[in-house]
């Protein structure tokens, strides 16, 4: 179920910008179908990992269910095998009871008859043929027996003998039973546990499969916004270029005039106005005589009235300087790259007196402009459009 995108990559070197762009939001639009295409198939993926997860996850409980009832089943057989082990010492002590009774009856019958005078005890004390502890145990008992019948103490340690021989064997049985139901919860638990790990082995192979596609489609992905995202830089690099281009060659807007005749200098905007200001290369405050207008090297300059040329030359911390006289105020257009009049020149309004430039005292590229009458500054900004 591999994903193959069968459109070709564009290339940036043999294709206009427009095309490669085209061509990879093509590719990507293909590879965003055949992602759909594999979500469709998710769903059903989807549908039986859900049907393989339930199975899972009642196969776990099984197996956690079998798991209690195995422990379960080994603690009833090792409580069987205690109360087996607690049965047969009661067997072997009542044994040994009955034992003693028995001879005991039988010394008590002989001494009664040949040796009346001597006390029961000291015979049976006497005695090296019984286990000390449970000889010394039956005669104290027998020390208060003298006017009880030992058949009657016979017959009930037999009684209490049988009883335990029969729970012995009961109980034998009980755990052979209870082995019996523990091996086959332990079959069980094993039968479980091979499905769980089948179950598990299917959906890890699943998950993988699934896993590797999506990461080679994202793989695709990136490799295709960034196709489209180097196209579009050289797109706006070469827009950039043209706009500079146009920039540099366009013509004046002469319908775009103040009420006092002026059209703009050049055809960018303001970006520092007229008035006292921190001056960017010396750093102290003084007073901005003119206005400041942005562009870009080359950009035109253009006389914003028709007059007579009457400087044209490098003024120093103005650099190239182009300063023109309308009849009662002249206008000054400062730092420019190249100077396209000369002094004494007739000039119509919109002549191209220059190009944008950064000479003299200038951080950068741009049209210095002033106004002034009677030689003195005054606000540009009053008489521009």
């Amino acid at each position: 179920m591999a994903l193959v995108i069968s459109a070709p990559w564009p290339s940036l070197a043999q294709e206009r910008p427009e095309d490669t762009i085209r061509d990879a939001r093509e590719a990507a639009e293909a590879n965003q179908q055949a992602q759909a295409d594999l979500a469709g198939e998710l769903d059903v993926l989807e549908a039986e990992e859900t049907e393989l997860l339930q199975a899972l996850v009642t196969i776990n409980e099984r197996v956690e269910a079998q798991e209690i009832r195995v422990t379960e089943a080994q603690a009833e057989l090792d409580r069987i095998d205690d109360e087996i082990g607690t049965l047969l010492d009661n067997v072997v002590l009542t044994r040994q009871r009955s034992e003693i009774v028995r001879q005991q009856t039988v010394a008590r019958v002989v001494r009664t008859y040949t040796q009346p005078g001597e006390p029961l005890s000291s015979a049976l004390l006497n005695s090296s043929s019984v286990h000390d502890g449970t000889r010394r145990q039956v005669l104290l008992r027998f020390a208060t027996l003298s006017d009880i019948d030992l058949r009657d103490e016979l017959r009930g340690v037999d009684d209490d003998l049988l009883t335990l021989e029969a729970e012995a064997e009961a109980a034998n049985a009980s755990a052979i039973e209870q082995e019996a139901v523990l091996a086959a919860e332990l079959l069980e638990l094993e039968e479980a546990q091979a499905i769980q790990e089948r179950l598990k082995a299917a959906l890890s192979d699943q998950i993988a499969t699934i896993e590797d596609e999506l990461a080679e489609m994202e793989r695709q992905e990136r490799q295709l916004a960034t196709i489209i995202r180097q196209a579009q830089a050289e797109i706006r690099a070469r827009d950039a270029r043209e706009a500079a281009e146009r920039a540099r060659n366009a013509p004046p807007d002469l319908g775009n005039q103040s009420p006092e005749g002026f059209i703009l200098p050049t055809g960018g905007w303001i970006t520092s106005g007229f008035g006292p200001r921190r001056h960017p290369i010396l750093g102290t405050v003084r007073n901005h005589a003119g206005v400041d207008f942005s562009g870009v090297i080359g950009n035109p300059v253009w006389a914003v009235q028709s007059g007579v040329v009457i400087t044209a030359t490098n003024l120093g911390g103005y650099g190239n300087t182009v300063i023109i006289d309308h009849g009662g105020y002249t206008t000054l257009y400062a730092h420019m790259h190249q100077i396209r009049v000369s002094a004494g020149q007739q000039v119509a309004q919109g002549t191209r007196v220059g190009d944008i430039g950064s000479t003299g005292l200038s951080t950068g590229p741009h049209l210095h402009f002033e106004v002034r009458i009677g030689g003195v500054a005054d606000n540009p900004a009053k008489y521009l459009p």
